[in-house]
């Protein structure tokens, strides 16, 4: 995935892998939305549209 994501910025793109259990989120499946931390993940994305400009 980060040689993905490398890739892509490398091409112009803004891409950002994260990595749940490095930024302090576990036990977290495939569907981050419907776990328990569900705000805390949302939070994360957030964060990031709103870096952007994008919120």
């Amino acid at each position: 995935m980060r040689q993905w994501a490398k890739m892509l910025n490398d091409l112009g793109g803004d891409v950002t892998v994260v990595h749940l259990p490095e930024a302090g989120l576990h036990g977290n499946t495939h569907f981050p939305m419907s776990d328990l931390n569900n705000a805390e993940v949302a939070e994360l994305m957030y964060d990031w549209l709103k870096e952007r400009g994008l919120d």
